[in-house]
């Protein structure tokens, strides 16, 4: 009987034991925390914010001694590099690349739907209301491919 008490007791005593060892694990990362460099970001920015094309240099803006408005994200990258691994720096320039390529692509579907209509989808659409659907859907798609770029990008220079 006195070994089947043990038994029993064993998977709660090795518990308890893991919750003090990771209570006491996670104590000196609530340091580090607190002394992580903060992304100058806020999260209510979006994508398109963040990333937009520099401001042509014209005579009022150089007379007032303004720089052009440079783009945000890639400067956040850049101010990320020192502390992060080899890796994490490439990965976060990768994912930027094709960010910057995604919208590329997004502006050139607004412009002219029909022009990357390779599946011969819009073109042999029943109505419309259909044809627009399918660009809705693509530009949806298109959206969202862009903010999964851009929070890969996030989470990789806030690590």
């Amino acid at each position: 009987m006195e070994l089947m008490l043990n038994q029993k007791m064993l998977p709660v005593i090795l518990l308890g034991l893991l919750l003090v060892i990771s209570i006491w694990w996670m104590q000196p990362l609530s340091a580090e925390l607190s002394n992580a460099p903060v992304l100058s970001m806020t999260p209510w920015e979006s994508w398109e914010e963040m990333v937009q094309e520099p401001a042509e240099e014209s005579p009022a803006g150089a007379s007032n001694g303004e720089p052009p408005r440079q783009n945000r994200l890639q400067d956040e990258i850049e101010r990320a590099k020192g502390h992060l691994s080899k890796n994490d720096y490439k990965a976060a320039k990768s994912n930027y690349r094709k960010m910057l390529e995604h919208i590329e692509k997004l502006k050139k579907y607004k412009q002219d739907p029909l022009k990357f209509d390779n599946q011969g989808l819009l073109k042999n659409a029943p109505s419309e209301q259909i044809r627009q659907k399918i660009i809705d859907a693509r530009v949806a798609h298109l959206e969202q491919e862009i903010q999964t770029f851009y929070h890969n990008i996030l989470k990789i220079i806030n690590h």
